[in-house]
């Protein structure tokens, strides 16, 4: 089964502060998980993140919490930008005081 990341999901995630961002650079994966830099642009109800490293730390505590949005964020980066899940998860294994 495809992981998809849909305009609902993007809605959903852009009103939290982060999204799965599409990158231009093709040296890397084509997509990664960012903190919006200005959510207020997007009408972002939380407030900002320090930096992406808090949006991961979030996503991953709401999808180990069972949440359908931030499972799907992770499973559609797993599939589509490996080296970007990977990259996070080694991250969040390598700093286990930010892990939930």
């Amino acid at each position: 089964m495809t992981a998809t990341w849909d305009i609902a999901d993007q809605n959903a995630a852009l009103a939290e502060g982060w999204d799965i961002f599409l990158c231009s650079d093709v040296e890397r994966e084509p997509f990664e998980l960012q903190r919006l830099d200005y959510p207020e642009e997007h009408g972002a109800e939380a407030e900002a993140f320090d930096d992406d490293v808090d949006a991961w730390r979030h996503v991953h505590r709401l999808a180990c919490e069972g949440s359908p949005l931030h499972n799907r964020a992770l499973a559609f980066l797993a599939e589509h930008s490996p080296v970007e899940f990977i990259h996070i998860a080694t991250w969040l294994h390598d700093n286990p005081e930010d892990a939930p």
